[in-house]
C-alpha cells in the first residue's frame, strides 16, 4: 500500500519461495515505486512467477498511466499480473479497479499474463458477462459470490482454459470454494483444468511436488 514496504514484502516473497515446497509467493510493486524497473528485474531474476496489485489500496486508477506502465513492464518480464478486479466489498463506492476503468486499459496490456481476480471484477458481474468475457485475459474464482447459473455462463463464455481457482482466505473458506466449482454442472476435465491445471501450466517449475 506505499512505496516503502515493496522491498520487505518481495524479501519475504523470496525467502517463502526457498523454504517452503508447497507454497509459492508472488510479489508486489507499488506504482509509485521510481525503481519500478528494478524492482521487477529482481523479482524474474528470483524466479517469481508474478506480482499482485490492488488498485484500491494503492490508490490509482486501474487505467492509470503509472498502473498501466507498470503492468506492461512486469509482462515484458514475463511476469503475470493479478489485479484486484471490480468493486470492493470494503470499500463502499470505490471504483478503482472497476469495469470502466479495466476496459480502456485491456487493448494496451499482454491479456495472456493479466488476470483479473473476483471472476473479472467483484459485484460487476453483468459488465463482465458482457464485455470482458471471451476477451484473452484469466480470471480467478475468489471470493464470487455470484448465482450458480451466471458463475457457470460466464464460465462457458469465457472458457474453461482461462479460469484459475482461488479463495479469499479468510473470507472464504476453501472447501466450501472447492464445492462451489464442483456444483456448476461442468465436466470433469473442465473442473480439472480450473482447479489446478490452468495454475499448473502458469507456475510451471515454480511447482515442486
Amino acid at each position: 500500500t506505499k512505496p516503502e514496504q515493496t522491498y520487505g514484502i518481495n524479501e519475504l516473497a523470496y525467502q517463502t519461495n526457498s523454504t517452503q515446497s508447497k507454497l509459492i509467493s508472488f510479489g508486489s510493486v507499488h506504482p509509485l515505486n521510481d525503481d519500478y524497473k528494478h524492482i521487477l528485474r529482481d523479482l524474474k531474476a528470483h524466479n517469481i512467477k508474478g506480482i499482485k496489485l490492488h488498485p484500491a489500496y494503492q490508490n490509482m486508477y486501474f487505467d492509470d498511466t503509472a498502473y498501466l506502465r507498470l503492468i506492461s513492464y512486469a509482462q515484458e518480464m514475463g511476469l503475470f499480473v493479478l489485479v484486484h478486479a471490480g468493486m470492493d466489498a470494503g470499500l463502499p463506492g470505490c471504483d478503482y479497479a472497476s469495469i470502466s476503468h479495466i476496459i480502456p486499459a485491456l487493448d494496451t496490456l499482454d491479456q495472456s499474463k493479466l488476470i483479473l481476480a473476483h471472476m473479472g471484477g467483484y459485484g460487476e458481474w453483468e459488465s463482465v458477462e458482457q464485455y470482458i468475457a471471451g476477451s484473452n485475459v484469466y480470471f480467478d474464482t475468489s471470493y464470487s459470490p455470484l448465482p450458480n447459473e451466471q458463475f457457470a455462463r460466464i464460465i462457458k463464455k469465457h472458457g474453461t482454459d482461462k479460469i484459475l481457482f482461488g479463495t479469499d482466505s479468510p473470507w472464504t473458506n476453501q472447501k466450501t470454494a472447492v464445492d462451489n466449482i464442483l456444483s456448476l454442472g461442468l465436466s470433469t476435465a473442465e473442473n480439472n483444468q480450473i482447479l489446478y491445471e490452468n495454475a499448473s501450466k502458469i507456475l510451471k517449475d515454480a511447482i515442486t511436488m
